[in-house]
């Protein structure tokens, strides 16, 4: 008997749960995109350094408890040599265009937030409970939609599920 296989469908992103505790995270930017930013590393335990001229009030507090280590400063290109991962979350398209290619050159993974092209990866939409996961990817074209798909998703597991 002839076994039948599925047909990729090609266009996806590789979906991982990257092990990021301890690694160190450069996010270049100060406000509030860069915090939810921030947020997400600190969730999965990783060691944060933020450089930007100025925080925003939740960074400023995140600093202010030595969650995140802050460089009170405009990126400069040695702010890449401990970095494993890169976020860029910065108004100035050209500077985040210029840290992507530094990044690639140094195959440090970069993310430069609102800017598709220049992102070796996305952010999904996720909900947490303790263990317990979930992340949405629409590949960065339908957020929203990945929202809204995720809080469904959501209402319908029993709380405290990832304590089970």
């Amino acid at each position: 008997m002839a076994q039948t296989f599925r047909d990729p469908q090609g266009g996806g992103s590789l979906i991982v749960a990257w092990q990021a505790k301890a690694q160190p995270v450069l996010v270049v930017g100060g406000g509030a995109v860069a915090a939810g930013r921030v947020f997400n590393a600190l969730e999965a335990d990783a060691q944060v350094t933020v450089v930007a001229p100025e925080l925003c009030a939740e960074l400023s507090y995140r600093a202010q408890q030595q969650q995140i280590v802050w460089h009170a400063r405009k990126f400069q290109d040695g702010d890449l040599d401990a970095a494993s991962l890169v976020l860029t979350a910065i108004s100035d398209a050209r500077e985040s265009r210029r840290i992507a290619q530094l990044c690639r050159a140094r195959r440090v993974p970069v993310n430069a937030a609102d800017i598709n092209e220049l992102c070796d990866f996305w952010f999904m939409s996720t909900h947490r409970d303790h263990a317990v996961q979930v992340a949405v990817s629409t590949n960065s074209k339908a957020p929203r939609l990945a929202n809204r798909i995720r809080r469904l998703i959501a209402a319908a597991l029993p709380r405290g599920t990832g304590l089970a």
